[in-house]
Parts: structure tokens; sequence; C-alpha cells
């Protein structure tokens, strides 16, 4: 639910291409809840795509600036 709320707060002062990527992250902090909760660490394409996204929120944050 949180998440939901900061995408459209986020809205209001970033473009939709720049608030995108941040949208995946639950996808990490579902992760972190099933390695915390029940010690189940994530898959070698988990990890991949735990990286993907991470790397594109780091592009977007980077672009930013310019």
């Amino acid at each position: 639910m949180l998440q939901a709320y900061f995408t459209a707060h986020g809205l209001q002062y970033a473009s939709v291409g720049q608030i995108g990527p941040f949208r995946y992250t639950a996808v990490i902090f579902a992760a972190l809840l099933d390695l915390l909760m029940w010690g189940v660490a994530p898959s070698l394409a988990g990890a991949l795509g735990l990286g993907i996204i991470v790397a594109g929120a780091v592009v977007v944050l980077g672009a930013r600036g310019k």
C-alpha cells in the first residue's frame, strides 16, 4: 500500500519515466522479507533480476542530474 502512495506522490515531482523503475522495488522488499522471515535466499535468476532493478534505478538517478 505504501508503494502505491509513494508512486502517486512522486508523480507530482517527476515524470513517469523517472518513477517507473522504482515501482519494481517491491520485488526487492519481497525478496528481503523472504530471506529474513523464511531463510530462503533468491535463486541465481532472482538475484540477476534484483541486480537489473537496482541498475535501472541507478541509471535513472544518474540521468536525473543531467
